[in-house]
């Protein structure tokens, strides 16, 4: 998804959420065609998807804007760190056990960043303000988005998943358009 939307903003400039718009239509179209148990839309359901719906579609934006004005790699490398709030959540809240592939895991992630930071791409494009602005806070509403998902699972015990992401989708894709 990242590397197109990257090409896409490359061949027509600023302006490019509507492909932005597109995913989010597509993801929301996969979720009313997938559902087999037929639809619920449990009142206290709607408050988790809407929120979600706005972490998704605003940690989408500041992608785009992270792409636009960073490194393509550093600004990949760092989004995948969006695990992290659910690896947190799943731990501190949830109490599921940690084990070593999850520390091995959290340590790798630490030296990816070291690894990466000599690539000839990382250099053409140094970090600015502005992107590290946009990064921080797409991570962030990105981690989010993630917990809010496990949240709205567990509160509602799988039973309107694709429900929410129907509702969380159109949100997204209405705003962005």
């Amino acid at each position: 998804e990242s590397l197109f939307i990257k090409r896409y903003n490359t061949k027509h400039g600023n302006g490019g959420f509507i492909f932005t718009a597109m995913v989010s239509l597509f993801a929301m179209f996969f979720f009313l065609i997938t559902d087999q148990n037929g639809y619920s839309f449990p009142e206290e359901m709607i408050p988790y998807a809407i929120l979600s719906g706005i972490l998704y579609s605003t940690a989408s934006v500041l992608t785009f804007e992270a792409l636009i004005c960073g490194s393509y790699v550093m600004s990949m490398l760092i989004l995948s760190y969006r695990l992290v709030f659910s690896i947190i959540y799943g731990l501190f809240f949830l109490h599921e056990p940690a084990t070593i592939y999850t520390y091995l895991g959290l340590v790798i992630m630490l030296l990816s960043l070291y690894f990466t930071r000599g690539r000839r791409e990382v250099s053409e494009k140094k970090a600015s303000f502005k992107w590290l602005i946009c990064i921080t806070l797409s991570v962030f509403g990105g981690g989010m988005y993630g917990v809010m998902q496990r949240v709205q699972q567990i509160k509602f015990n799988n039973s309107c998943t694709n429900e929410y992401m129907v509702i969380s989708m159109a949100l997204s894709a209405i705003s962005l358009f």
